[in-house]
């Protein structure tokens, strides 16, 4: 041993065999890349030392990071799919059903290792159980810390995800049956943070090698499910979104099914933040076509917006740290969106937006906590120019805005109000122009709001040709208070 040097512990474990033979740095989502290590020998030698140090080093059988196994598939070339525990066949609380067709979803009736496999993460987790000793539950210290049952998984602290894999082939102890396109997805699961004000995010990961590189994210939003600021810490609190499958499957119109059972993959994250949290109850259900439940097709797009009601809780809105979220609302019955101070609502919608139509959109808001506040909606193309002759601006990238919407928005007693936008025109014909946009961002944001302020915002729809109800497109922009709490439309 050299000078200085120190016992270190080290704990290998299945998914370490599985990954050994895709070498990664840095972040693969963001565009790095695979390195494979070509094997090498190695020669152990056995000694026996002579004041050995007093802290000795200890063997784990379940080390605390067990379950930290890289996202990327088994191999850079993914071909298999995640193994059965050998500890035993799935029971009954732990396997899929037609009501939740997530096996290990409770975190019941499962050993330790078998939950941490089927959770695995990117940062240090641990399976929290109560005490079978104790017969009082008021005093077994993990009471509060499991939701139902006995037993709940601990995201212990750090950057990074947990996972469940849900692609194609996936074993029936995991998934009781193949997600395909167009499938919706009722999701719920509860959630306990450590600290408060905090944001949860639930969103989905993609392998194609189709795709620049196979974990690339979708340009337009489409694998974010829901995003919740949690703002009591120790506290239990359900989250419950809808997710449409398909679009987060999609490259450049091409639809791109996930073969392999970890090539599709549930991830929960919290943002900004090193605080841990605990998971219990997870639950995944089909929602069956044309029943009440079922999304609507204004539900998934209107206009140039898509999940325009929030009905999918933020699939398709930016999940970007100045964001807001999404927060059930009493007196609507249903989730809205929410914007704090200094936080905003932006959507992609290069892809719906009509090049030179005309469009007039009007929405709900609710505003508590302040007198006033001043509300604005611009859209920003970037275009990227291939003349700067004759293009649109003399620069290679162009920046064009528009202002859809200045009002301000007053508190009134707290009642939903129905906020119409001016009419504009969707930049002219840029299909025309040389070049091509990367993105017509759509941005709500609020300005000067006080601490103490909440804009809740929901139902955008539209006027003129693209209104569902026939109504015409107005000369200004206006204002309506809801005689009654609810909208009556809605």
């Amino acid at each position: 041993c050299e000078l200085h040097s120190r016992w270190r512990k080290f704990a290998f474990t299945d998914y370490d065999v599985q990954n050994s033979r895709s070498l990664r740095w840095g972040n693969v989502e963001l565009g790095s890349s695979y390195q494979t290590q070509v094997g090498h020998k190695v020669t152990v030698e056995t000694v026996s030392l002579s004041g050995v140090p007093s802290a000795s080093p200890s063997i784990s059988f379940m080390p605390s990071l067990s379950s930290a196994p890289s996202p990327l598939p088994t191999t850079a070339s993914p071909t298999g799919t995640p193994t059965e525990s050998l500890t035993g066949k799935p029971t009954i609380s732990m396997a899929p059903t037609a009501a939740n067709i997530l096996g290990f979803a409770d975190m019941e009736d499962a050993t330790d290792q078998q939950i941490l496999n089927a959770w695995p993460a990117k940062l240090p987790t641990a399976v929290i159980r109560l005490d079978p000793d104790i017969t009082d539950p008021a005093l077994d210290p993990n009471t509060p810390l499991v939701h139902s049952g006995s037993t709940a998984l601990e995201v212990i602290e750090g950057r990074g995800f947990v996972m469940r894999q849900i692609g194609g082939d996936c074993p029936a102890s995991r998934l009781k049956e193949p997600i395909s396109a167009g499938d919706q997805l009722r999701i719920s699961f509860w959630v306990r943070m450590k600290a408060a004000n905090k944001v949860i995010v639930l969103y989905t990961g993609h392998y194609h090698e189709s795709k620049p590189t196979p974990w690339a994210i979708q340009r337009d939003d489409s694998n974010i499910i829901s995003r919740t600021r949690i703002n009591k810490a120790n506290e239990w609190t359900r989250i419950e979104a809808v997710h449409t499958v398909g679009d987060d499957w999609t490259w450049d119109s091409e639809l791109l099914p996930p073969e392999k059972c970890n090539h599709y993959q549930l991830r929960i994250r919290a943002d900004e933040t090193l605080a841990g949290y605990y998971l219990d109850d997870f639950k995944v259900e089909k929602v069956a076509s044309g029943s009440a439940s079922a999304l609507t097709a204004r539900d998934v797009s209107y206009g140039f917006l898509k999940n325009p009601d929030f009905a999918m809780s933020f699939q398709y809105w930016k999940a970007i740290s100045a964001a807001g979220d999404t927060v059930f609302d009493a007196d609507q019955g249903k989730e809205v969106a929410r914007l704090k101070r200094n936080r905003r609502l932006m959507q992609n919608i290069v892809a719906e937006a009509i090049p030179g139509e005309k469009y007039q959109f009007a929405f709900w808001a609710k505003l508590s906590g302040t007198a006033s506040v001043t509300t604005n909606i611009i859209v920003r193309m970037r275009f990227e120019n291939d003349d700067i002759v004759n293009g649109p601006c003399g620069r290679v990238t162009c920046n064009i805005f528009l202002r859809p919407l200045t009002t301000t928005i007053e508190s009134k007693g707290r009642q939903w109000q129905r906020i119409v936008s001016d009419e504009f025109t969707m930049f002219g014909n840029y299909t025309k122009w040389p070049g091509k946009p990367s993105f017509i961002l759509f941005t709500m944001l609020t300005k000067d709001m006080a601490s103490s302020g909440e804009l809740r915002v929901s139902n955008f729809e539209f006027l003129g040709e693209h209104s569902l109800a026939g109504e015409v497109i107005t000369d200004s922009p206006t204002i309506t208070t809801v005689p009654s709490m609810q909208p009556s439309n809605m």
